[in-house]
């Protein structure tokens, strides 16, 4: 069985849900919940669920949170390798809001301890799939993409983060990005859409991109070729992690030999899970996009 290692982040996901309309700069009520997340060790969690053999490289503090994280991440069938780094910081956090449709208003991300992560601690094997998120420091990604391996991908996971991969596109088998990240990878204005933007991925080197937008076509470039896929109707509850169970579904059916564009059915499958529940993990994922696997 192909094997999933992946490389990034392991932290805390808060998430608070507005009562009502959103009204800035005041007081709103509403509700907060509190999780194990990052896009890490999301991907890893729903490639375990799908039933995938998979391991994550992460750093998280010595204190109750970090923890927290590994325990989690081990009880979901991920095994955890803790990563060196400074483990005198402490674990980190991110802090979302969310209007009463499930959209998110802002986010605050509390990330200096990956900052930190040392390459020489990275782990995998020579015929793996490996993923990294773009919450590494610039020399990480550099130093793991030099890793031998079966196929090599990787997340912007935010625009801030996204040009972290630029000097990389053309040693990545995939890139897993949204349109404003992958704007602000290229450096080009967000206005000029999913297709214009897989083509310039494509003339960077890039071989293979998933570009979503939201509830919009996703744009999958291959070999220098663009098209789009539609995105199937879901009544969203909650939109965190969307993005890392289109990659969790893509990289499983591909572990296991799909073809891209139908490897990304099965990503939009596990998305659209993935927003009609409450939080960035389902343990009956494979249960409920079994028809697509």
């Amino acid at each position: 069985m192909i094997r999933h290692h992946l490389f990034g982040a392991a932290h805390i996901d808060r998430i608070g849900t507005l009562g009502g309309a959103t009204v800035l700069g005041a007081s709103n009520p509403g509700k907060f919940s509190e999780t194990v997340g990052g896009a890490a060790l999301n991907v890893a969690s729903l490639l375990a669920a799908l039933g995938a053999q998979v391991s994550l490289s992460s750093v998280v503090g010595n204190d109750p949170a970090g923890d927290h994280v590994r325990a989690v991440a081990n009880a979901r069938g991920v095994v955890f390798h803790s990563a060196a780094g400074a483990a005198t910081l402490p674990t980190a956090t991110y802090t979302g809001l969310l209007d009463q449709a499930g959209d998110l208003i802002i986010a605050l991300a509390d990330m200096e301890i990956y900052a930190s992560v040392q390459a020489g601690s990275l782990q995998s094997g020579p015929d793996d799939w490996l993923l990294f998120d773009a919450n590494l420091p610039p020399s990480v990604i550099a130093a793991g993409l030099e890793r031998p391996a079966g196929h090599r991908a990787a997340m912007t996971v935010s625009a801030a983060k996204a040009p972290r991969l630029r000097p990389h596109l053309h040693r990545l088998d995939l890139l897993l990005t949204n349109r404003a990240e992958a704007a602000a990878l290229l450096d080009a204005p967000v206005s000029g859409g999913g297709l214009a933007l897989a083509q310039s991925l494509g003339a960077c080197g890039c071989l293979r991109a998933v570009l979503s937008d939201g509830a919009q076509s996703v744009t999958v470039l291959e070999d220098g070729h663009c098209f789009s896929l539609p995105v199937p109707f879901a009544a969203v509850k909650d939109v965190t992690g969307a993005g890392d169970a289109l990659a969790a579904g893509t990289l499983f059916a591909l572990g296991k030999g799909a073809p891209l564009a139908d490897a990304v059915h099965v990503g939009l499958a596990a998305a659209r899970a993935i927003v009609a529940h409450t939080g960035p993990y389902r343990a009956d994922l494979s249960d409920v996009i079994g028809d697509t696997l």
